[in-house]
């Protein structure tokens, strides 16, 4: 089966997930952008976090997918220089990113948990700075993508029958 051929229906079955993940295993990445932004049109967006691989899928998708929603989780503690590369990725590929942040300020965060917490209790901290917020981000996408491949995660992850690519 071609990539190109590929298609998710409402119903998909977990072989055909299988199917799809292993032709997107040797796929190149614009082959796998370009099916994503056929198949799910304005209900996907992409994740980035401003390192090496996430800068080349910006810049693939501008050429790919001009308009593509492109999301960031700004914690309120990302470093100058993020925001500087953010800047420069966005004149540079005429891309906009999506901003999106906790409803918590630092400072009530402060208040309620005390000073530092992502030194005293990360876990929480994440909880609190990313994971409500990227819940927040994909609430009525059908789909998402992000520049973390299958060697970056736990084996566990790496080996859920349900990903693809």
């Amino acid at each position: 089966m071609s990539v190109s051929a590929l298609s998710l229906g409402h119903e998909t079955t977990d072989e055909e997930l299988r199917a799809i993940s292993d032709e997107f295993e040797t796929a190149p990445p614009e082959v796998i952008l370009r099916w994503a932004g056929e198949e799910f049109g304005p209900d996907i967006a992409f994740a980035t976090g401003f390192g090496a691989e996430g800068c080349v899928i910006i810049a693939m998708l501008s050429n790919i997918r001009p308009g593509a929603r492109i999301f960031y989780l700004d914690t309120d503690l990302l470093f100058p220089e993020t925001y500087a590369l953010r800047d420069r990725l966005a004149a540079r590929f005429g891309v906009r990113f999506e901003r999106r942040t906790t409803r918590v300020s630092l400072t009530d965060q402060a208040r309620e948990y005390g000073d530092r917490l992502w030194e005293r209790q990360p876990n929480l901290c994440c909880q609190l700075r990313k994971v409500e917020p990227l819940k927040q981000m994909l609430c009525g996408l059908r789909a998402w993508g992000t520049a973390v491949s299958s060697r970056s995660v736990t084996s566990t992850c790496a080996h859920w029958p349900g990903r693809a690519g």
